[in-house]
């Protein structure tokens, strides 16, 4: 319609521009008022025409509702006919099922059991009441039979370790009495079972307390009642273990076994582990004990040793079942393994039952008498040590025999002995609180004590006599003495390498946790740094006052030095002094003496230490007689000879590099040969900085010869 108006005023628009054109206006009023009444005419049609069109749309619109109405009529009488369908199916099933699932039950088809309550829970939404009553009472009956066949299946999984029937009572109880519920059956069932299996523990607990009810130093103890009935709570505990399955992490989670399983923990645990180490305590009277067993008290002793010995085994199986427990777990997870996250929560778990604090409170026991034992057996072992004795009484003869420090030998292998025994623990909080007694108590003040007390007896200025600790050539018991009080302190610092690395091998391949393993290896490493630095200290402190003491032994070689002028020298007495060396030959004559003796008695390795302290200390005592002497050139020439000479004789008799020793006393000489001045200031920097500014002005004030 629109359409057509434009083609109407497009031609009206033609015929006014005409009018125009021709300049008769009467024509073109009359023409204006034809096509006015034309056009009204024929909106007057179009709008009829309109009014038709919608009349004829609303009578489309009703047509179409009847027919959508009829559509959803359709719609709901199929639905209909599906329900009354699936009604009549679920009570043709229900009725073929239930006759036939109580057959199955009497023939203990698990799998077809399975499989038809899936379906009965499946058709259970189209049963009606009215339609088949007595069927719907029969369909509870049933499902409780079934849910006993169960029952007595899980009682017999968890008898047997068999995870088929675990699998299925887990999923008859998901089934029928809803997720929320099936840990709680299952820790029911199991409780049950684990009342009746381990009622035998409790009975041969009391039947062994009835006849020994505490423990008889005199008739020992080897039955380890108490582990024996720990080892059997936890291998119930590992059955429900090992009955768990694939089926059943992805039914429950980690969570939901986390939480079986370590209310199961619990259950035995106050029930019958708790009872048992608690049993133990009384048994071996440490319940109450408040001080440690004295070293004298050797029953005391034996009844703490097997004490320890059974707490230590049961912490090995607690940590042994713990591990099972995380492999197991980590089985059904990705590539084996546990997410960090994962282990975490299995071992934040496990941290939490009221077992794992009873075990701790166990080994906090065993540790404060472990240690105790330890101390004991160490006074013990050095009391009744002959080498030790000979050795702080210097009796003679001592070290003759290589077996001096047989008494570090014994002491050693207590400590490693007791490290080893907690390790077996598998107890990371208990090895490393272990370790770090030992390390800083036992060896870094009881040991450390007893080898410098044993030093200082001997290593003092009151010793220092020509039939005494001496270098003089003449042989003495004293020196053997001071030098196995040398060897010694040398062997500890060595032990403590030794003891560390060996315990440091036995932890690597015990059961540990490999969370837990670079804890317990980084104990036994602070064990090694903090010890083995504080004996080598020892030893290095006493060797140095050793060598300080025997200094008088060479007042008349050094007294060469002192008495030597180095100012009035000619060349022709030069030449002479040069054939002689009195200072060297001299000091020569004292070591070859007085080096046999020293180096016989001390071990290859402190001689070689001793001989380079020995060297040290008569560096230091030349240099300060050089800086008290004054010097023309030719008298430093021959001090340079002088100790050129000593160099080349003491280097002979050791495999150290003693000219290192010598080296600031060399640059000493090779400044004081220069001929000025200047040449001695510029020896600083040739020096490379060996030589400081202050060394350098005090070598220009020894030389008369140069004016400053």
């Amino acid at each position: 319609m629109g359409k057509r108006l434009e083609e109407e005023r497009a031609q009206l628009e033609a015929a006014v521009a005409e009018i125009l054109g021709h300049g008769d206006t009467s024509s073109l009023v009359a023409e204006t008022r034809q096509f006015r009444d034309t056009s009204a005419a024929r909106l007057a049609a179009l709008r009829g025409e309109a009014q038709l069109i919608k009349e004829r749309v609303g009578d489309i619109a009703k047509r179409s509702s009847g027919v959508l109405g009829g559509v959803s009529v359709l719609k709901n009488r199929k639905q209909n006919l599906e329900t009354l369908l699936n009604v009549l199916t679920a009570h043709l099933e229900l009725t073929r099922i239930l006759p036939l699932l109580e057959r199955l039950i009497e023939a203990g088809n698990r799998d077809e059991v399975l499989r038809h309550v899936r379906i009965l829970k499946r058709i259970e939404v189209h049963l009606l009441r009215e339609f088949v009553p007595r069927e719907i009472e029969r369909l509870s009956s049933v499902y409780a039979k079934v849910l006993t066949f169960a029952r007595g299946e899980f009682e017999d999984a968890v008898r047997r370790s068999d995870t088929s029937k675990m699998t299925f009572a887990s999923a008859v109880f998901s089934l029928l009495e809803g997720e929320r519920d099936v840990l709680a059956r299952t820790m029911d069932v199991y409780a049950r079972t684990l009342e009746t299996d381990l009622s035998r523990v409790k009975e041969d607990l009391s039947k062994f307390l009835s006849k020994s009810p505490m423990f008889d130093s005199d008739a020992g103890h080897t039955s380890q009642v108490f582990l024996n009935g720990f080892v059997e709570c936890l291998g119930r505990l590992a059955a429900l273990v090992d009955a768990v399955n694939e089926e059943m992490f992805k039914q429950h989670e980690l969570s939901g076994l986390l939480s079986l399983l370590t209310n199961a923990i619990n259950f035995v645990s106050s029930g019958f582990a708790k009872p048992l180490l608690d049993g133990l305590m009384d048994y071996f009277s440490v319940t109450t004990l408040r001080t440690p067993p004295s070293d004298v008290d050797l029953a005391g002793q034996a009844r703490v040793g097997h004490f320890i010995q059974e707490s230590v085994e049961m912490a090995n199986e607690y940590n042994l079942f713990l591990a099972h427990i995380r492999d197991k777990l980590a089985s059904f997870a990705p590539n084996g393994k546990l997410s960090a996250q994962e282990e975490a929560r299995v071992w934040s778990a496990f941290q939490g039952t009221s077992l794992a604090f009873a075990i701790l409170e166990l080994l906090n026991k065993v540790l404060w008498l472990e240690q105790s034992r330890l101390e004991g057996q160490l006074r013990t072992a050095i009391k009744n040590s002959a080498s030790y004795a000979a050795m702080a009484a210097a009796t003679k003869g001592v070290g003759g025999d290589g077996k001096a420090h047989e008494f570090l030998d014994e002491v050693f292998y207590l400590v490693k002995t007791s490290i080893t025994r907690i390790l077996s623990s598998l107890d990371k909080s208990a090895v490393c609180s272990f370790v770090h007694v030992v390390a800083s108590k036992v060896l870094a003040e009881d040991v450390y004590e007893l080898l410098s007390d044993l030093a200082s007896r001997h290593i003092r200025k009151e010793n220092v006599s020509p039939t005494s600790l001496s270098f003089s050539g003449s042989t003495t018991h004293f020196n053997t003495v001071v030098a196995s009080v040398m060897n010694s302190l040398y062997v500890a610092a060595s032990y403590v390498t030794t003891l560390a690395q060996s315990v440091r091998d036995e932890a690597t391949d015990a059961s540990f946790p490999e969370r837990d393993r670079p804890t317990v290896l980084g104990c036994i490493d602070q064990l090694e740094e903090l010890n083995t630095g504080k004996f080598r200290r020892l030893f290095n402190d006493r060797l140095q006052a050793l060598t300080d003491l025997l200094r008088p032994n060479f007042r008349a070689e050094l007294d060469v030095i002192k008495d030597t002028n180095f100012q009035v020298i000619s060349e022709a007495v030069l030449l002479d002094m040069e054939k002689k060396l009195p200072f060297s030959s001299s000091l020569r004559t004292r070591v070859e003496k007085g080096l046999p003796q020293w180096k016989k008695d001390l071990s290859p390795e402190v001689f070689e230490a001793f001989f380079a302290a020995l060297c040290k200390m008569l560096a230091k005592a030349i240099e300060a007689l050089v800086f008290s002497k004054r010097f023309q050139q030719i008298g430093a020439v021959l001090l340079d000879k002088e100790i050129r000479s000593i160099c080349s004789f003491l280097q002979n008799q050791t495999n150290s590099n003693v000219r290192s020793t010598f080296a600031r006393l060399s640059l000493l000489c090779e400044a004081l040969m220069l001929e000025t001045k200047s040449e001695i200031e510029q020896f600083h920097t040739l020096s490379a900085g060996e030589l400081t500014h202050e060394d350098i002005k005090r070598l220009i004030k020894l030389r008369s010869d140069i004016s400053e």
